[in-house]
C-alpha cells in the first residue's frame, strides 16, 4: 500500500459531521462510476426519495489494495452503505470487509455465487454466473440447437463461475461440452499478446470441432477472440457472456458475421414506460451516450440506499434489516431493471441480445 491510512480515510469523505447528509460509497477502484453522476442529478430533481451524499474513490487518488478501500468506507461513521465493486475478483476481495464491519454492501453487476454465502450484509442486483450459465446453455440448445458447444473463459471468478453454470446446465441436457479452455486475460495490445491469445483459440477450435462456442472473456481481447473465431471457423455461433463488450470503433474491424452469428447476454433491455424514459433522458444527458445494463444496476443500487435511508434513517443495521425484507414483509422496489428484492435469483434480468447492431 502507497499511501498512509490518514491519506486514506481523507481520500474517501471527511470526519463525521452531523449536519451533513448519510453517505453511500462508491467502490469502485480505478474511477467513480458514471452512474453515481446520473444518481446525484436524479436525486437533485428530487426523484430519490433521499438525496445521499457520495463517498468516492477519486479517479486521482493514489493506487491502493481493494481490502485498504473497502475499510476505509466502512470506518467512516458517514458511509450507511457500499455500491460495487465492478468485478466479481474485486467485490469477493471486499465483502468480507463489509461483512465483518456491518455495512450493507449492493453488488449491482458482479456475479460470482460465492458472493451469495460472503455474509447477510451482501446483496446481489444482477443474476448470479449459476443462473447465467443456465441461460446461456439453454439458449445455446433450444434457440440454436447446437450440439457440440466449446467454452472459451478466462481463468477468474467470472470466467470460471460462468463456465461452471454453463458445463452443469449442458450435462443435464445430456449435450456435449467438447472443450473448455482458458484464454489469457491480456489484451491484443502487441504482436506477442495477440500470437498467444489467437493461437489459444485456434487449438481450442481445432480440439474441440464445436458448432457454437460460450465466450466468458473481458473487453480486454474479446475483439481479439471473436474475429479469431469468425475467421478460422466461420460456421460457428458464439454466445458471450454480460462480461463480453466490444468498443464501437473495433466493430467495423471485425467479420460482417458477427452481426448475425454473435450474442451476448445482458441484464437490462430499457422498457417503454415512464421511469425509463426518465431515466433514459439523464443518463444520455450525463454519459453522452446510451446508457448500459451496468449504468441501469448503479442506478438502481442506489435508489435501494436512498429508499431505505428513507424508510429506517441512517442507521447501518437497520438498513440492511430493511434490505432484506424487500420482496417479504416489504414490497419490492420498482427499479429501472425491475423489481428489486434480495429474497431470491433475478432471473428475469437476463436477456439474450446481438452484439452488434
Amino acid at each position: 500500500m502507497r499511501v498512509g491510512t490518514a491519506l486514506l480515510f481523507a481520500s474517501v469523505v471527511a470526519a463525521c459531521d452531523v449536519s451533513r447528509a448519510p453517505r453511500v460509497a462508491a467502490a469502485y477502484s480505478i474511477k467513480p462510476p458514471i452512474g453515481t453522476d446520473i444518481f446525484a442529478d436524479a436525486a437533485d430533481s428530487g426523484v430519490a426519495p433521499v438525496a445521499l451524499g457520495i463517498s468516492r474513490w477519486g479517479a486521482g487518488a493514489p493506487s491502493v489494495t481493494i481490502a485498504a478501500q473497502a475499510t476505509a468506507f466502512a470506518a467512516n461513521p458517514d458511509v450507511v452503505a457500499v455500491v460495487g465493486h465492478g468485478g466479481s475478483r474485486d467485490a469477493l476481495l471486499a465483502t468480507s470487509v463489509y461483512n465483518h464491519e456491518g455495512i450493507a454492501h449492493l453488488v449491482p453487476t458482479a456475479t460470482s455465487s460465492r458472493l451469495e454465502s460472503s455474509g447477510p450484509w451482501t446483496f446481489m442486483l444482477a443474476p448470479d454466473d449459476n443462473g447465467e450459465g443456465q441461460f446461456i446453455a439453454n439458449y445455446a440448445v433450444d434457440s440454436l440447437h447446437a450440439r457440440r458447444i466449446a467454452l472459451l473463459y478466462v481463468g477468474d471468478e467470472y470466467g470460471v463461475g460462468i463456465r461452471d453454470g454453463v458445463m452443469a446446465r449442458l450435462a443435464v441436457r445430456g449435450v456435449e461440452a467438447v472443450d473448455a479452455g482458458v484464454v489469457p486475460g491480456v489484451g491484443c495490445t502487441s504482436e506477442v499478446m495477440t500470437s498467444l491469445v489467437v493461437s489459444t483459440v485456434r487449438a481450442a477450435l481445432k480440439r474441440g470441432r464445436p458448432d457454437l462456442v460460450v465466450l466468458a472473456a473481458g473487453k480486454a481481447n474479446a475483439a481479439c477472440i471473436l474475429r479469431t473465431i469468425l475467421s478460422e471457423a466461420p460456421g460457428v455461433r458464439v454466445l458471450c457472456a454480460d462480461g463480453v463488450t466490444l468498443a464501437s470503433a473495433s466493430v467495423p474491424h471485425l467479420p460482417p458475421s458477427l452481426r448475425t452469428s454473435v450474442w451476448r447476454v445482458t441484464f437490462w433491455v430499457p422498457r417503454d414506460d415512464a421511469a425509463t424514459r426518465a431515466f433514459m433522458t439523464r443518463a444520455r444527458r450525463v454519459l453522452g451516450r446510451e446508457p448500459d445494463a451496468a449504468d441501469a444496476l448503479q442506478y438502481d443500487a442506489f435508489m435501494a440506499v436512498s429508499s431505505a435511508v428513507q424508510a429506517v434513517g441512517a442507521n447501518r443495521a437497520a438498513i440492511r434489516r430493511w434490505l432484506e425484507t424487500l420482496g417479504t414483509t416489504h414490497p419490492a422496489l420498482r427499479g429501472v431493471t425491475g423489481p428489486i428484492a434480495f429474497n431470491g435469483e433475478r432471473a428475469s434480468l437476463l436477456y439474450m441480445v446481438p452484439i452488434a447492431p
